[in-house]
């Protein structure tokens, strides 16, 4: 499954991640850039701003929405337990909840995909952060906190070890994760799609 997170680097490649296979699970805003199959949003301040740029797909909340937030649509819950700053990334999933530590969106929505079945992860926009370049495709309504940031971003290292284990991952976008990190040009082959 495409997981498409909204790191600036999906504007650049837009028009090569239009051509990937389906299906594609969006995380939070992404501009209304793609029409994905499944939309994830963790983050009810990214909803309540940025929900109505959402174009098709299927809503998955996080399961702390408030009802009135959700618009009469049908959609699906994920279920998930989240140390958010803490920078030992995990993510483990039990039954139908997911656990984890340092978790973004990006993550969580990774996890999802392996509840329902993906065997393969293949991220765009999971770019990390780095100092005095922006850090999302949209222009946040506050700063964020560079230390906080980069305690994210270490423990997001940890959580894709956590996915690695369960499918194989790779970040086909320019990255800070350069382990998993291969060229887009380069892996979008046949053989990566037919098993997807």
């Amino acid at each position: 499954m495409l997981v498409i997170c909204p790191g600036p680097s999906i504007s650049k490649y837009k028009e090569q991640i239009e051509k990937f296979e389906r299906p594609w699970i969006a995380v939070n805003n992404i501009e209304g850039m793609f029409s994905p199959d499944y939309h994830l949003w963790v983050n009810k301040r990214r909803y309540k701003d940025h929900g109505h740029k959402m174009i098709g797909g299927k809503p998955v909340f996080g399961y702390k929405f408030d009802e009135k937030m959700i618009e009469h649509r049908p959609y699906e819950t994920v279920h998930f337990m989240n140390d958010y700053l803490n920078e030992q990334g995990f993510v483990k999933i039990n039954g139908n909840t997911i656990i984890g530590s340092g978790m973004t969106g990006g993550i969580v929505a990774g996890a999802w995909a392996v509840m329902n079945g993906a065997t393969k992860l293949f991220y765009v926009g999971l770019d990390g952060f780095k100092e005095g370049q922006q850090s999302h495709l949209y222009k946040e309504n506050r700063l964020s906190d560079m230390g906080k940031l980069m305690l994210l971003q270490k423990a997001t290292f940890g959580c894709l070890a956590s996915l690695s284990k369960m499918v194989p991952v790779k970040i086909l976008t320019p990255t800070v994760y350069e382990e998993y990190h291969e060229d887009f040009f380069n892996d979008n082959d046949d053989e990566d799609q037919e098993e997807l």
